[in-house]
């Protein structure tokens, strides 16, 4: 009851040439595949770390905003008003007054 199928050598190579391909086809696709997912991971990461950057930027702005501000309401409360002026225009002046004020 068994059925044998008797296939010529010529059928055998057809066969065989017509796997190649196919495992040819897909080992191509899984390179392009991966090579894909390579570069969208590159680029998710690229653009992750330029919002990182650009977030933490504003985060420091918005920080040293603040500081400059509670040193000048310091300054007022003060009476120290030319303090405001040469503090905004001098960057080491301004440093020694934040230490002065622990900001």
């Amino acid at each position: 009851d068994k059925v044998f199928s008797v296939s010529t050598i010529e059928e055998d190579i057809r066969r065989e040439a017509k796997w190649a391909a196919e495992d040819a086809v897909r080992a191509e696709m899984q390179e392009v595949l991966a090579e894909a997912v390579k570069d969208a991971r590159k680029e998710a990461m690229e653009e992750g770390l330029q919002e990182g950057l650009q977030q933490g930027m504003q985060q420091g702005i918005q920080k040293g905003t603040n500081k400059f501000a509670a040193l000048v309401e310091k300054l007022f409360s003060e009476n120290r008003h030319d303090d405001v002026l040469k503090a905004s225009e001098d960057a080491a002046y301004r440093e020694q007054l934040f230490q002065e004020f622990n900001l």
